[in-house]
């Protein structure tokens, strides 16, 4: 689950900041009266450009006034005292630990004053927001963190983004959100008491975790909330196996074909379907992707009877896939052929529901992996058809393809163009599937050709 965070007065509480530091400043500096309480922005407070206008100044030089005073006030231990670890809201370092613990991905969204600038300023005003969150024990990485010259442009980044769910505080910005149909919660304060709760908007008064979860819970229902729970523990424990990824490209470096169609979708789910010569397919493509895919695979592999290292019956290797495949919230299925009183009924309905919310899931339309080796392929399944035009996902065809040179297996991995699916072109995009996957299977005969002649 995708969860952005606002930083000022999402996360740090910059209501404090202001009463306790800016206000009396201001009064002492330049003999300023709050005017409006319940604004956020430091010049609506006092509504500065019109008292400066009262003391003298023409329109124009009252807001270079204004913008002059504004970021004096900034230069300096005001924005470090700003910048300190406790000037976070009660909780909410902890809230923010919690669902990172629990392997949803946070993100820092900002329009702060200078944070965009790509000089020595933008760099310190974003090396302290760094070490802001990093201090309080939210460990997030640089690269989650966004910054933008204003609201406008913040809002712009924020939906290109795709988030699941937003903290956000003003009300402009709750309000873009809503029209985008992304769900927002909006943390109170002063300057947003008109914001209504409504199907996109909640409201969240403290980050309590009980209230943090049950805002969630009100915004996506109990149901969606468990399961983006149970995903985001999975891709834990994938991010954990990492480390296999290297092994296994060291180990096999796989042929790649055609990786620039392989483009990464973050607004709707994915769909990898591929051929299947060998239990070790999804491993390889996995290795390649470099993202938590989760497959339909055959049931005997959870119960435990079977491995994917080559068919193995080493009791130790079947527990490993068993306990692999299950941590990693893969779908167990069974074939007609093998049960006839098989229902996969569940299986998916699971597909459906991680697709909707944007997962990536691999499936073998061959139903097994090719064991006569004269044919070119096994009988393909449309379901993934099916799926795909159900749940708005994109169908990633792939065509892989087993070799052996000087006594090791190789293999080639070759992805097509991504396919849109609706319900009234799904026998058409099919047959484009399997079009796709005999051109690719020559050009990989063509490539282990070549290959083997060196």
């Amino acid at each position: 689950m995708k969860i952005i965070f606002d930083n000022d007065a999402t996360i740090v509480d910059y209501h404090k900041f202001i009463e306790k530091y800016a206000i009396p400043y201001f009064r002492r500096k330049y003999g300023m009266e709050v005017v409006n309480i319940n604004s956020l922005e430091i010049e609506d407070v006092f509504d500065m450009k019109n008292t400066l206008i009262k003391k003298g100044y023409s329109q124009k030089d009252a807001e270079i006034e204004s913008k002059r005073i504004i970021e004096k006030f900034w230069v300096g231990f005001r924005y470090i005292i700003y910048s300190l670890p406790g000037m976070f809201y009660k909780d909410a370092a902890k809230t923010l630990k919690k669902l990172k613990k629990q392997g949803h991905r946070i993100e820092i969204h900002s329009s702060r004053l200078k944070a965009d600038n790509r000089g020595l300023i933008g760099k310190l005003t974003r090396a302290l927001m760094y070490l802001q969150y990093w201090l309080n024990g939210c460990f997030i990485s640089c690269k989650c963190f966004y910054c933008y010259q204003d609201d406008t442009l913040k809002a712009e980044g924020v939906i290109k983004r795709y988030p699941d769910i937003v903290f956000e505080d003003k009300p402009e910005m709750c309000e873009q959100l809503i029209t985008e149909k992304i769900k927002c919660v909006c943390v109170s304060g002063k300057h947003n008491r008109e914001v209504r709760e409504g199907k996109y908007v909640k409201r969240l008064n403290s980050y309590k975790w009980i209230e943090v979860e049950e805002t969630i819970t009100s915004l996506i229902g109990t149901k969606k909330w468990n399961l983006y729970k149970e995903i985001a523990k999975s891709d834990v424990f994938y991010k954990r196996v990492l480390f296999i990824r290297q092994g296994i490209k060291k180990s096999f470096k796989p042929i790649v074909l055609n990786a620039n169609r392989l483009k990464k979708i973050e607004d709707r789910g994915v769909i990898y379907a591929s051929n299947h010569r060998s239990t070790l397919d999804p491993i390889i493509i996995t290795a390649i992707i470099n993202e938590p895919i989760r497959y339909a695979a055959l049931a005997r592999f959870f119960r435990g009877e079977d491995s994917i290292f080559n068919n193995s019956k080493n009791i130790l290797l079947r527990k490993i896939t068993a306990f692999g495949f299950k941590k990693l919230k893969f779908f167990s299925v069974e074939r007609i052929r093998d049960d006839v009183n098989a229902n996969n009924n569940n299986s998916i309905k699971e597909m459906i529901e991680c697709s909707n919310i944007k997962c990536k899931i691999g499936i073998f339309p061959e139903g097994t992996t090719l064991k006569n080796t004269e044919n070119d392929f096994g009988e393909f399944n449309d379901s993934f058809i099916r799926l795909a035009a159900l749940t708005n996902a994109i169908i990633q065809p792939i065509t892989i393809y087993w070799f052996t040179h000087k006594g090791k297996r190789k293999c080639i991995v070759n992805f097509g163009s991504q396919l849109e699916v609706r319900k009234d072109n799904m026998n058409e995009v099919f047959s484009i599937f399997m079009k796709c996957q005999q051109e690719q299977l020559q050009e990989n005969r063509n490539k282990a050709s070549e290959y083997t002649m060196r």
